[in-house]
């Protein structure tokens, strides 16, 4: 009988003991929140200082934020995840891309996609470079064999042009190509001269990973496009003008500055994406842009600051309201950024 008594005692205390820790347990735990909305951030090829910052920016909302996740996703390139978001309409409303000004699909054939405005990204300066001391601007490339952007409306539009109004378009042959391809060609000797670009990070201009790895094979020069070939093509194609220089002192370029060019690559999402989706998205990037997180990621992430992420290339009254998409807009405007 003390035995059966002892057995039921302990058994009380055993199912208390139970009861506590799961009591105790319950208010540890913390209690699992809403379902977060997940959004899908498109970037460019794996190793594009693009697409890092992409993946910074992306580890930043689902962290920060009470209700959105993101994905970041890499591509072939910056247009070729735009062209996934422009195709798949079923996708617009929870996923961004990148876009350079002069890539906008609005200028192309966007299937019923408009690109709106969430936040600056980069303003890379774009260019030729060569192993041949003796070539330094587009009108010594009569007659060679160049490396240049893949072939899209508008990119290859601009550069082209250079070589249009330099006179040697019909007098050189083309390879078109990505960067990684470009810095290729020039290192096995398929091309003179090769497309390439440096990373910004203002005032400072950086080279890219694809220069250092062009410069191993010898002394690399950068070629001077010209700002007048840059404010001709740039007027053929309806835009003003792209012409930017590169500092004297900066990597490869010597004592005499270079003209190159540059437009901003930006987040972009289509108008479909929510309001507040894009409101968050901007919020998110301006804060961390302000702590100056970005450039932790990439030295290209030194551009994205309070002072340049709110602006796009469209900023005359008139455009604003039609670039920008209205949830990022609301943000900017909120926090009083000048001319917003």
């Amino acid at each position: 009988m003390i035995k059966k008594r002892l057995l039921n005692v302990l058994g009380v205390i055993g199912f208390a003991v139970v009861l506590a820790t799961l009591s105790l347990t319950a208010a540890c735990s913390p209690a699992a929140g809403p379902e977060k909305t997940k959004i899908e951030m498109f970037g460019g090829r794996p190793a594009d200082s693009f697409t890092v910052l992409v993946f910074a920016l992306a580890s930043f909302i689902s962290s920060d934020s009470d209700f959105l996740s993101a994905t970041a996703i890499s591509s072939g390139g910056v247009a070729d995840g735009l062209k996934v978001m422009t195709a798949e309409p079923d996708r617009r409303s929870y996923t961004t891309g990148l876009t350079a000004t002069i890539l906008d699909p609005m200028f192309g054939d966007n299937e019923g996609f408009n690109s709106k405005f969430l936040a600056a990204q980069s303003r890379p300066l774009q260019l030729w470079v060569t192993l041949d001391p003796d070539i330094k601007t587009p009108a010594d490339f009569a007659g060679k064999t160049i490396g240049v952007p893949r072939e899209i409306k508008n990119y290859w539009d601009i550069f082209e042009g250079v070589l249009i109004n330099a006179g040697v378009r019909d007098s050189v042959e083309v390879i078109h190509g990505g960067l990684g391809g470009n810095a290729q060609v020039l290192l096995d000797g398929t091309v003179d001269v090769t497309f390439s670009l440096f990373d910004i990070t203002q005032p400072e201009v950086k080279a890219s990973q694809y220069m250092e790895q062009m410069a191993v094979r010898g002394e690399l020069h950068v070629v001077d496009l010209g700002k007048e070939n840059i404010d001709w093509a740039s007027a053929q194609i309806g835009f003003p003008s792209f012409a930017a220089q590169v500092p004297a002192g900066s990597p490869f370029v010597g004592d005499t500055p270079t003209w190159a060019v540059a437009f901003t690559y930006s987040y972009v999402a289509d108008e479909e994406l929510p309001n507040e989706v894009a409101y968050e998205i901007a919020r998110i990037a301006y804060d961390h842009g302000s702590k100056g997180d970005f450039a932790n990621f990439h030295a290209v992430g030194g551009y994205m600051t309070p002072e340049r992420l709110p602006y796009s290339d469209y900023t005359d009254p008139q455009d604003i309201e039609y670039w920008y998409h209205p949830g990022a807009l609301e943000f900017y405007r909120e926090i009083g950024v000048p001319g917003l």
